[in-house]
């Protein structure tokens, strides 16, 4: 068993996120734009929960939305696109 479960879908990290799973960090795949989202999974809880994300379950729309914002500016972070106030951080 894996110590973690990763996607590339944001609206299902954003589900596991606002549902308590613990995000870990965004990795850069090679050759590609994408990331990996990964979260914390020693007991394989976070791989059930993500599995019931596409048998459309439910988490509260607030927690969610906050999920999203939280995982796009990790998003940003990690491919070097974050700006604030115009002006590229680095």
């Amino acid at each position: 068993m894996l110590d973690s479960y990763r996607t590339r879908q944001l609206p299902q990290a954003a589900f596991l996120l606002a549902s308590g799973a613990a995000f870990e960090r965004c990795e850069q795949t090679t050759n590609t734009k994408f990331v990996d989202l990964v979260f914390r999974d020693p007991d394989g809880s976070v791989e059930r929960l993500a599995e019931t994300y596409f048998q459309g379950a439910q988490c509260s729309a607030l927690k969610f939305y906050r999920a999203l914002t939280e995982l796009r500016r990790a998003i940003s972070e990690t491919n070097g696109t974050l700006y604030d106030r115009g002006v590229r951080r680095g």
